[in-house]
């Protein structure tokens, strides 16, 4: 069977230094392949234009991860799946409402979803 392997992205409606700065404090920068902060698009999300870019460069499918109901919108507008997830408190009631297509309590639970379901994440936010 093929090696599935998981290419880390994010996008975020922070600008791409703060983002960066915060991915190094935490140790997890190397992870990440492509960051596009709010100066990187010109329309911030939920327009789809930042997972639309992702999924130029990759030239791949790909989910969107987010715990914010603006992250399930963008993952709508984008047509992508949106994992919500639940850890930064928002509730799954609001996750739904906004459109997500799965919700999980911690990111700790993706690669299992992910597998489950039968979609591997190439790119994730």
């Amino acid at each position: 069977s093929a090696v599935k392997t998981l290419v880390y992205n994010t996008l975020s409606n922070k600008i791409k230094e703060a983002i960066v700065s915060g991915l190094t404090e935490k140790g997890l920068l190397d992870y990440f392949e492509l960051i596009i902060g709010v100066d990187g698009v010109n329309v911030p999300k939920p327009n789809p234009e930042g997972i639309l870019r992702v999924k130029e460069h990759f030239k791949d499918d790909c989910v969107y991860i987010g715990d914010a109901a603006g992250d399930m919108m963008t993952a709508k507008n984008a047509n992508v799946i949106g994992i919500g997830v639940t850890q930064s408190g928002t509730s799954k009631e609001v996750l739904e409402t906004a459109g997500a297509d799965y919700i999980i309590d911690k990111l700790s639970d993706i690669v299992e979803l992910l597998e489950e379901i039968n979609v591997w994440c190439f790119n994730c936010w």
